[in-house]
């Protein structure tokens, strides 16, 4: 049995690690002591980000040592979890390929669309090498994109060779959490449908009993960002669209 549990991060110093090591705090006891690897190519940004990660963990005295790395190869070298939340061409990137939306007036945002495809473009060359890295070196982990376009991008990891991958995003979490305040219980489970950011939810099940309903008739308008849509127009449809939905149906978006 392994004495700890590596986990890399390749793209380090997102905004998003604080958010991924505070979860893992809360389940140091699950996965035990953890090597959280981050690796980026931005050594300003990783440092600014890996000493905010480093001060939650020493505050919360979590078994969670960090490392920093450039490089693919040593980043994963024996992981258990690979994972993926970097945007090449970084934000500057990001803007042009949103402004190709606007141009052509097709919804932008970098998950779908012109915009997302766009993404995909500048980012596969990236993955073929993570992959080749992975594979040598990682071969029995669990790999989880984050990255967007995220459906295009899992979809493209599993065609170039890692079978154990899976397409994560953390809207659901965010609805989760917006539930679970508003039912006072975090034993909720959810009917999640869909693929990458074209999802609905159409069940919430507390204790056995599906709570939508209850929840859809007391819905204020645009109450949580997780479901930012007018309380109507949710409760004609008895569905809660991805919050990505907005930029498609929502002319205030």
């Amino acid at each position: 049995m392994k004495s700890k549990t590596i986990i890399s991060i390749i793209g380090g110093g997102s905004i998003y690690t604080p958010e991924l090591v505070s979860l893992l705090i809360r389940n140091t006891d699950v996965l035990g002591n953890i090597e959280l690897r981050l690796m980026d190519i931005d050594e300003s940004r990783l440092q600014t980000v890996g000493v905010f990660c480093e001060r939650m963990i020493q505050k919360n005295n979590s078994p969670i040592d960090i490392s920093y790395y450039s490089e693919y190869k040593n980043a994963v070298f024996e992981a258990d979890y690979v994972l993926i939340q970097f945007r090449v061409g970084g934000g500057e990137a990001r803007i042009k390929d949103e402004k190709l939306g606007r141009k052509y007036k097709i919804p932008f945002v970098e998950t779908v669309s012109v915009c997302g495809f766009a993404t995909f473009l500048r980012t596969y060359y990236q993955m073929e090498q993570l992959v080749e890295n992975i594979l040598l070196y990682a071969p029995d982990a669990w790999v989880m994109n984050f990255a967007n376009p995220a459906g295009m991008l899992t979809e493209a990891l599993y065609v170039l060779g890692l079978q154990k991958i899976v397409g994560v995003c953390n809207a659901s979490i965010k609805l989760l959490d917006f539930l679970s305040n508003k039912f006072k219980t975090t034993d909720i489970q959810l009917n999640w449908r869909g693929l990458n950011h074209f999802t609905i939810t159409d069940g919430i099940f507390i204790n056995g009993k599906n709570m939508l309903q209850n929840l859809l008739e007391n819905l204020k308008d645009y109450e949580d960002s997780s479901i930012p849509f007018p309380a109507d127009l949710l409760q004609s449809i008895e569905m809660l669209p991805n919050q990505h939905y907005q930029y498609y149906i929502l002319q205030r978006a």
